[in-house]
């Protein structure tokens, strides 16, 4: 079983007793604005406000998924659906509250920068350190 790399900026999220590794790569980050038709920093906002819809929560997931999909070569990941999310989202322990404190969390760790375009750690700066938004 996979687990999620917190380095990459990855998150799980349980979905009905199954953990699905949520990758927050510059495809899906794309795709996810895209699709709700707000930025980034705005469904940070969301998320931190507890305002998301159920549809756009799950634009973010299914995304997110088939990013990791895509990284790992995972067939049944990269087809994940977004009215199936949805359901899933609905049926879990905790529904929308218990999903929204993790999809609020890896929002957060997109938004901050430390990472590259691909999801991978940016480079030690001339501090040794990584550079990480405040």
């Amino acid at each position: 079983m996979a687990t999620a790399n917190e380095t990459r900026g990855e998150i799980s999220l349980s979905l009905e007793g199954v953990d699905y590794i949520l990758r927050p790569s510059f495809e899906a980050i794309s795709a996810f604005e895209a699709e709700t038709g707000f930025g980034l920093l705005a469904l940070t906002g969301q998320a931190e406000e507890a305002t998301m819809t159920l549809d756009t929560m799950a634009s973010i997931v299914t995304h997110c998924i088939r990013a990791h999909g895509d990284a790992t070569g995972d067939q049944m990941l990269k087809s994940v659906n977004k009215p199936k999310i949805a359901a899933l989202i609905m049926g879990s322990d905790g529904g929308m509250l218990g999903a929204i404190i993790r999809v609020r969390l890896l929002l957060v760790m997109a938004a901050t920068g430390g990472f590259t375009a691909s999801g991978e750690p940016k480079a030690a700066g001339s501090n040794g350190k990584t550079p990480v938004a405040s």
